[in-house]
């Protein structure tokens, strides 16, 4: 297992990584976007992202070359994010096929895919079928990764329940691998939001969210697969949220008769910020209180991994329970007054 010394030298590297970027960051910007659905005031480097994936390219290419295919096949999914991230726009449609290239590249990587439970439909665990589905399932959580990326500390402390769920798992595995992976990118979110939250110094970003979401499916996948004594429901609750989030969002705006790739402040975190600033003016607690508050949803993963890993048909009860609980939040936080939508 991984030392200590090891994983402090890690934050050091990273706290100072994150430093330059607070300081120096905006530098590296070619223009001054700004997105329609942002809620922040004044212009924040997005590049916090980049030193958690720089730091643990570090760890990959000097501690663990068994991830060094998965970082290569990354890097498709990293570049045009850090392009987006200094302010250069990307098509979507093209970010999104390189997203889809990346992914089915990790999932033809993988020996082993996991099967899915389905007993009376045998066609999910086709191998051919699996690639596909897996390729857009990583998809799906690099983009709802990303979408939660709209308010102080949210995605970062979302992945620290996934990871520490992931984390978990592997100490219930014994799999020191998956524990030295989990250990070291919880250290580097720990490092990141002592700068996002809850004054919002740096964000994430595109290359942020990507890496982490693609990361946390990589991992998931791969874990699943090697152990088919795990239940496939256990890693839909570890993911729901942005999962849910992501395919929630664009069954909403089909429905609404609206592109799916429209940018809008729909979602529940911005409903819920919505909510606490009501008629004030706009200020820095109405966003830090927004991931305490849907504490409930993030923390859902690793506050029942331990019940589910031991009772695996427990999984399934949960997963209905916490989509059941996502829609009442959503639909009971009402609008906000101007709905705003942009393509992108």
């Amino acid at each position: 297992m991984i030392n200590l010394n090891l994983l402090i030298l890690f934050f050091i590297i990273a706290t100072l990584c994150n430093f330059i970027v607070m300081r120096f960051g905006l530098r590296l910007s070619i223009n001054k976007k700004r997105q329609i659905q942002n809620i922040h005031h004044g212009d924040i480097s997005r590049l916090g992202g980049f030193s958690i994936f720089l730091v643990f390219s570090l760890y990959v290419i000097f501690f663990n070359k068994s991830l060094i295919l998965f970082w290569f096949f990354s890097l498709i999914v990293i570049i045009p994010a850090l392009v987006e991230d200094i302010n250069i726009t990307i098509a979507p449609k093209k970010r999104f096929l390189l997203i889809i290239f990346a992914c089915a590249f990790i999932i033809l990587s993988l020996d082993q895919l996991p099967n899915v439970d389905l007993k009376f439909v045998s066609f999910f665990n086709n191998y051919y079928f699996q690639i596909i589905f897996y390729s857009l399932a990583l998809a799906t959580l690099i983009n709802g990764q990303n979408i939660i990326d709209g308010t102080n500390g949210l995605s970062a402390l979302t992945s620290l329940s996934i990871f520490g769920s992931l984390l978990y798992i592997g100490m219930h595995l014994n799999n020191i691998e998956l524990i030295n992976n989990c250990l070291i990118i919880i250290t580097l979110l720990i490092s990141f939001l002592l700068f996002n939250y809850p004054f919002g110094k740096i964000f994430l970003g595109d290359t942020g969210s990507y890496f982490i979401g693609l990361l946390a499916g990589y991992l998931i996948i791969k874990i699943f697969g090697q152990y088919p004594q795990l239940s496939s429901y256990s890693a839909v609750v570890i993911v729901f949220y942005p999962c849910l989030e992501i395919i929630f969002s664009y069954l909403r705006r089909i429905i609404k008769n609206k592109s799916p790739f429209i940018a809008d402040n729909l979602h529940l975190h911005y409903k819920m910020y919505f909510l606490l600033k009501g008629n004030n003016k706009p200020s820095f607690l109405h966003n830090a209180l927004v991931a305490p508050l849907l504490g409930i949803i993030w923390l859902s993963p690793i506050a029942l991994i331990p019940f589910i890993v031991n009772i695996p048909y427990l999984s399934i009860v949960a997963v209905v329970i916490l989509v059941i609980l996502y829609l009442f939040m959503y639909f009971i936080i009402p609008n906000p007054k101007k709905d705003i939508s942009k393509k992108i």
